[in-house]
Order: structure tokens, then sequence, then C-alpha cells
């Protein structure tokens, strides 16, 4: 990403039911993440770090099954993580760290979620919720100071 996309993701999105790739990492996107990202049934890989995005992670990201890597740090996403991530068989890399909003992430993580066997690795922030409910066999805390 270099900057140049301004603006929100579009509801339009979900008609992108072959995407396969979504990296607008770096830009300056803002607004939340559409719930019709849902529709997106081939996406593999949603890059969306280093934006403007806020709100909380849509739980259609949890049915999109073809989902390999969620990247989405140094944002300004608040709320829980989708218990529904927790059911993608092919997720292998997560990384929420970094939200820069005043509240954040909370909450605990999605109860199975280290259980997903191609699961990799799952960054979440040092010093949180998330970091003290997740076992080290699947996550790693990453310090934002």
């Amino acid at each position: 990403g270099n900057g140049y996309f301004k603006g929100t993701i579009p509801t339009t999105i979900g008609m992108l039911t072959e995407l396969r790739f979504f990296d607008l990492s770096g830009t300056e996107l803002s607004g939340s993440i559409p719930p019709e990202i849902g529709h997106c049934t081939s996406l593999q890989i949603f890059n969306i770090d280093n934006s403007k995005l806020e709100g909380s992670l849509p739980t259609e990201l949890g049915t999109i099954e073809a989902l390999q890597n969620l990247e989405a740090q140094n944002n300004q996403h608040s709320g829980t993580i989708p218990t529904e991530l927790a059911k993608l068989t092919n997720l292998k890399y997560v990384n929420l760290s970094g939200q820069l909003s005043r509240l954040g992430l909370s909450g605990t993580m999605p109860l199975g979620i280290c259980e997903i066997e191609t699961l990799n690795q799952f960054s979440v922030t040092c010093g949180t919720s998330l970091a003290d409910s997740c076992p080290n066999t699947c996550c790693t805390c990453i310090s934002t100071r």
C-alpha cells in the first residue's frame, strides 16, 4: 500500500465472490469492514494492516472458509474477536496487534481458535485481556511500545 486509496471499503465488495487477495495495507482507508465481506467466499488473504479502519470485526469474516491470512494490525478496531473465526479450518496467520483506538480489541480469544490445525500464528497486543486469554501454543503477543 502507498496511501493512494482513501475512503471506505464499499458494501459492493460482497459482489466479488471470486476475489482471492485483498491487500490495501498502508492506505488511508477509513470506516469499518462491511459485513458484505462474508460474500467473498474465495478470499484467502485479507490484509488491511496500517490503515485507519475502525469499529468491530464483522462476524461474517468467520464465514469465509477459504480465508488463510487475516492481517489487520495497527488499525483502530474495537470490540471482541468474532467467535466464528474458530470455525475457519484453513486459517494460517492472524495479526490483530497494535489497535490504536482508545478501546482496542477486548474480551477473550474465541474458544477453539488454537485447535485449528493449520494455524501457525495468532498475534495480539501484549498486556490485554486477549493476550492473557490465549494459550502460547498458538498466540504471540506483540508489544506496541
